[in-house]
């Protein structure tokens, strides 16, 4: 009767572990329940507990047999259940004349939520001018409020082949809610949008309630079609129960073929031969070869600041104390990244062969940690595991910021230390001093790397516990006395001596405004309400969306989207959390070096993850899976424990559980996409390193130009904004010569406000995007910014630079006809002074507005307002440009230009132009004039509109 309980709870677990459309937070709450109540049974019944998957170990007998003649039948009736299963996913499909498709594709889902880092590159380049999304679903109850998303184009709405809502490529607010009445059953939804290039944003949420509560529809199907009844007949859950049953039926015959095949203990010299093979085989997976090694060399602009740092130090400036802008991590990493500047001569290519460095040391003392101290087998696990585990893991080997790869590099060895200070009983001073050291530096470039010190910190504190315990019979005072006097003590003095004086910038009153380590701990993050509302930090933060992300069934920080490659998708994380619970009772049979059978390691690592959790879920930040870093380390030898404590249980129910890890990860691990390498971007190809941006540099410098800034615009839709290619990406990359900025007072305060007074600054354009966000407002008001305009604005009728082209890229240098004095000694005056430094912040970027980057006259008086530019000096001129950058009517519309005469009259040289093609209103004399201030005056239009300038040039 125990036997069979068990067994019901068994199948109960797979069955949970395998059926589709459960909650990941609901299958955790009964998988703790299941496994509550087989530990309890199992504890008062073990021997009926090693019954329940026959584990005895038994040679074929004539009942095993049909045993495996009905698990294979079963099986096939789970795939043909599987088989009829409706697919889930939508259709998309790109129409050409007449309606004709010309490509289709089915998109794994589990929502109605599509976005374009969730299809091929194909869909991508070139993108379809008109697109046809259709899905098919079932609701088990009536829904009242359906809400319609198309992030750009002309829309047209199909529910249940009837018209249900359209929308205008001119609209502005791209979200329909509709009072939709829908009954219990299946559905259909067709979205046809014109003008879809490049790829939109695509969703359909619902309520039940019919005002509020608006979810994403789920458990949607490709194309249109009924499916109620497969649906109902062939749930994917059916497929699942079918699988489960024939594993049980097959479970004997695995236990007698698996049993003597893992029997006979793995040599030293063959575990060394295997890591050797495996490594050459499938390590590369998780390097970042496909960047590094490719050429196509994609980073962010925190990436680049450390790059600033290393370009700073070859140029011999004082060493950076933190991260630019981030007064709580330490730049430690600048160091190594200027060496290797300095010998490959490639900045670009450096930042990416740093984190493969700290990587590959990551990954062999981690492997060789495991081999040493735990088992060999673990080890080959950990080196399978580090092959397999996700997009993640690549990614952050491939980032040189923040010092998350070193963070690893640096754990793996301080674990190293202490497990080898436990084994040996002993905490050498050698030992102490590279503690301490290597502690002081990953804490100095990332405090969030503690729980690696607090658990290497526990194993070197052990002997001296130990030395403690052995003079118990002696008086408290003279073991205090003792132990000061000790040697024993002495490593850990300097130990700690060590980490103190590394961590000094984090202590010592070098600024008093930098924050310090513990303020870094509890300092918040400004989030989105939406963001948070209602969230449940352990289950919503880490089980729900870091987990999912750290161990590869999701992408890393792509809007934090399932892959849709991914199979059994929650099966990871739910290991993951059964190991963590199960590493405190998993001891190992005792033999030489392998501590993982001892009780104060298996705690010790216990605390580790749980420290590492509670850090990630309760932190003020909001989630996100670079915080867990630590569990990198940990989780091999977490699901290896548990996978070994199974097969002591069932050589059978090992072989399962491992199966459905490895599915899960297999399932992912070849696919890898240049937009998955972007955190919190929109961006479909990263930030690329500009085409021939050696012949950028060149002529940069033959036209003595100091400042570069760039703008790569908004490369999704209209609708949203991708990652500024902001100019930090360049000003590491140019030997020191010419700086790249774009709103740089973030991070380079100093650098920003010589670049915004400067006359020697060029500008850099990727070809192809959009340089502003028309529909988030009415086309009324703001106009459309593309690289027609700006090749019109920088063209010979207007500000006349010196144009190239170059790959994807427009260059556009400063003539010699500018003004030559420097904008830092121009004086700007208005009756308006409403940011009027921004006025000549050599910022065009139309984005800038509502950031304090242009100069606004605000609403203009009755009498009429006045914008004045003096130089300290008389110059010659013949040509004024006012840029007004997106907004459609705030130009000058009725305006006097004056100038002043040495003896204080002023006197009129014309009256500025409005010219729509560039965006601005342009002051043109027929011959030169002489004088040393120009003042504009103006008087409010008819509509009340406001006067808004960008960016102002004199020639």
């Amino acid at each position: 009767m125990i036997n069979a309980l068990l067994t019901m709870l068994l199948f109960g677990f797979f069955w949970l572990c395998l059926a589709p459309g459960i909650a990941l937070p609901m299958r955790v709450e009964w998988l703790t329940v299941l496994g509550a109540a087989g530990l309890i049974i199992a504890r008062f019944a073990p021997e009926s507990a090693r019954g329940a998957l026959a584990v005895r170990r038994l040679t074929l007998s004539r009942y095993e047999p049909a045993h495996l003649l009905i698990a294979v039948s079963l099986s096939m009736c789970a795939a043909v259940s599987l088989w009829l299963s409706p697919q889930q996913g939508l259709r998309i499909e790109r129409l050409g004349a007449d309606d004709a498709i010309e490509q289709s594709e089915d998109i794994l889902l589990d929502e109605f939520t599509l976005q374009p880092s969730l299809v091929d590159d194909g869909w991508i380049e070139p993108a379809p001018d008109r697109l046809r999304v259709t899905a098919s679903f079932y609701t088990d109850r009536a829904l009242h409020s359906v809400m319609l998303f198309a992030s750009h184009g002309g829309a047209v709405w199909n529910i249940d082949g009837r018209l249900a809502a359209w929308q205008e490529q001119s609209e502005s607010n791209r979200f329909l809610v509709l009072p939709l009445e829908l009954e219990a059953g299946a559905h259909q939804v067709e979205c046809v949008i014109d003008g879809a290039a490049p790829f939109p944003r695509v969703a359909v949420s619902a309520t039940r309630s019919g005002t509020t509560g608006f979810t994403p529809v789920a458990g949607i199907h490709p194309g249109l079609h009924p499916l109620a009844w497969r649906e109902v007949i062939f749930a994917g859950w059916l497929g699942a129960a079918l699988g489960v049953l024939a594993f049980f039926f097959a479970a004997p015959s695995l236990n007698a073929i698996a049993a003597p095949f893992f029997a006979h203990p793995i040599t030293r010299f063959a575990a060394s031969v295997t890591v050797a093979a495996i490594a050459l085989i499938a390590l590369p997976h998780p390097l970042p070869h496909h960047e590094a090694l490719s050429g196509a060399i994609r980073y962010e602009a925190d990436e680049a600041a450390f790059g600033v740092m290393a370009q700073r130090l070859l140029d011999g400036q004082a060493p950076p104390l933190f991260h630019y802008g981030q007064v709580y991590q330490g730049t430690w990493e600048a160091w190594p990244l200027a060496v290797l500047i300095h010998f490959l001569g490639d900045p670009a290519l450096a930042l990416k062969v740093l984190p493969m460095i700290w990587g590959i040391i990551f990954i062999i003392t981690t492997i060789y940690c495991y081999f040493e101290f735990f088992s060999t087998r673990s080890s080959l696990f950990a080196l399978v595991f580090f092959c397999v585990v996700g997009a993640h893991f690549g990614w952050i080997l491939s980032k040189a910021w923040f010092g998350y790869s070193f963070s690893l590099a640096a754990g793996s060895i301080l674990m190293s230390i202490g497990l080898r200070a436990y084994q040996r009983n002993e905490f050498s001073a050698l030992s102490a001093l590279a503690w301490g050291a290597l502690s002081a530096a990953t804490l100095y470039e990332l405090p969030i790397s503690l729980p690696f010190v607090a658990a290497s910190g526990v194993l070197i504190v052990h002997p001296l516990f130990v030395s403690w315990r052995k003079s118990r019979s002696v008086a408290f005072s003279q073991r205090i006395a003792a132990l000061a006097g000790s040697r024993r003590l002495r490593p850990y003095l300097l130990a700690g001596l060590t980490l103190a004086a590394g961590l000094f910038p984090y202590w010592a009153p070098i600024d008093p405004g930098s924050a310090r380590a513990a303020e870094f701990l509890r300092q918040g993050r400004a989030l989105p309400e939406a963001r948070v509302a209602g969230e449940r930090p352990l289950v919503d933060r880490f089980i729900g969306e870091c987990l999912p992300v750290l161990l590869g069934s999701r992408t890393p920080y792509n809007q934090q989207s399932d892959l849709r490659q991914a199979k059994l998708a929650y099966i990871p994380s739910i290991l993951f959390l059964i190991s963590l619970a199960w590493i405190p009772f998993a001891g190992f049979a005792q033999k030489t070096g392998n501590l993982i059978g001892d009780k104060l390691i298996r705690l010790t690592l216990f605390c580790m993850g749980v420290f590492t959790i509670l850090l990630v879920s309760y932190s003020p930040f909001g989630v996100w899976p670079w915080y867990a870093l630590p569990l990198y380390w940990l989780s091999p030898v977490l699901f290896f424990s548990l996978l070994r404590s199974a097969w002591r249980l069932s050589p059978s129910l090992s072989i399962g559980l491992c199966g459905l890890l490895f599915v899960s990860w297999m399932s992912t691990a070849s696919f890898s996409s240049p937009r998955m390498q972007n955190p919190s971007s929109l961006s479909q190809d990263g930030m690329l390193v500009p085409t021939r941006f050696n012949q950028v540099k060149k002529l940069v410098k033959e036209k003595g130009i100091e400042f570069l800034l760039c703008d790569q615009g908004f490369d999704i839709s209209p609708n949203d904004a991708g990652r500024d290619w902001i100019g930090e990406c360049l000003t590491f990359d140019s030997n020191g010569s010419v700086t790249g900025s774009d709103r740089l007072s973030r991070r380079f305060p100093e650098d920003a406000w010589r670049a915004i007074r400067s006359n020697a600054v060029g500008y850099l354009y990727r070809q192809g995007f959009y340089y502003n966000n028309p529909s988030l407002e009415s086309p009324e008001r703001y106009l459309p910014m593309n690289m027609d305009v700006l090749k019109s604005l920088f063209g010979k009728e207007c500000l006349d630079y010196h144009a190239y082209t170059l790959d994807d890229y427009e260059l556009f240098l400063p003539s010699e006809k500018m003004i030559s004095m420097e904008k830092s000694t121009w004086k700007l005056e208005s009756n308006n002074p409403t940011f009027l430094d921004a006025a000549a912040d050599n910022n065009i970027s139309p984005r800038g507005y509502n950031r304090n980057t242009y100069w606004s006259s605000g609403y203009i008086p009755s009498d009429g307002g006045y914008l004045r530019i003096t130089f300290p000096e008389p110059k010659p001129f013949s040509r004024v440009v006012l840029f007004h950058g997106t907004k459609a009517n705030d130009y000058l519309h009725e305006n006097q230009a004056f100038c002043l005469t040495e003896g204080g009259e002023w006197y009129e040289v014309g009256s500025l132009k409005y010219y729509r093609a560039y965006r601005s209103s342009i002051l043109t004399t027929d011959k030169p004039v002489v004088s040393r201030s120009i003042e504009i005056r103006f008087t409010p239009p008819e509509d009340n509109s406001w006067l808004t300038v960008f960016e102002l040039w004199v020639f």
